[in-house]
């Protein structure tokens, strides 16, 4: 299994990631150094051995079997995505969970367990080549949407409708088809702008305000 695992490796893509690596190090440092205190440059080389190390992990696993509980991690996910509405807010958003010595932000892990969720979908079914085929993959879409947009993250949010577009053309929908999904994905823009939450507002009204004096005061 590990040496299966090593074959895949896309080794190109992996050079790439640890040169940006090395390029953000460097700057992380130079900034560190010039601030003369700051911490940063041991903080990320932490969190780069944790990404690797799930890298490694992941490479290891056969993918395939996550197809039987690609739901399950879904509908955790959602689950998590519920949770952060109970947690007291941060700066006017609700996005993230304290566990202790880093905070955990369910709409990352939702767009992985989306993308699985829907892969597993599409794979035993058909019925994606009519329109009435697509209301599932749409409806399963929207919901971690609303959730996230609830938090507020917008720019999270928008990342889930171009997914769905490039999985159902992966598929092999229909391109008429496809135009329907983006006339519904326009269509559904000003209900996902009522369902932000009016802190978002608030707070941006209130960042702009700090700006204004700031100008000002110069």
């Amino acid at each position: 299994m590990i040496h299966t695992g090593i074959r895949r490796i896309p080794w190109s893509i992996l050079c790439c990631i640890l040169i940006l690596m090395g390029c953000g190090l460097a700057g992380i440092a130079r900034g560190d150094e010039l601030v003369g205190q700051g911490n940063y440059f041991q903080k990320q080389c932490i969190w780069i051995l944790i990404s690797l190390t799930a890298l490694c992990g992941t490479i290891l696993f056969p993918y395939r079997n996550l197809r039987g509980i690609s739901y399950p991690l879904f509908l955790g996910t959602l689950l998590f995505l519920i949770a952060v509405f109970f947690i007291p807010a941060v700066n006017g958003s609700r996005r993230w969970i304290p566990l202790g010595f880093f905070k955990f932000q369910p709409s990352e892990l939702a767009k992985i367990t989306y993308i699985l969720a829907l892969a597993h979908y599409l794979m035993y079914r058909k019925n994606y080549r009519r329109i009435p085929g697509l209301i599932v993959p749409f409806i399963l879409t929207c919901v971690p949407v609303f959730l996230i947009l609830r938090e507020p993250d917008l720019g999270t949010s928008l990342l889930f409708f171009p997914i769905l577009f490039a999985m159902l053309f992966s598929a092999g929908a229909r391109p008429r088809h496809l135009v329907t999904i983006v006339i519904l994905g326009i269509c559904t823009l000003p209900l996902l702008w009522l369902q932000m939450n009016p802190d978002r507002n608030h707070v941006s009204s209130r960042c702009s305000h700090n700006r204004m004096e700031r100008v000002t005061q110069r």
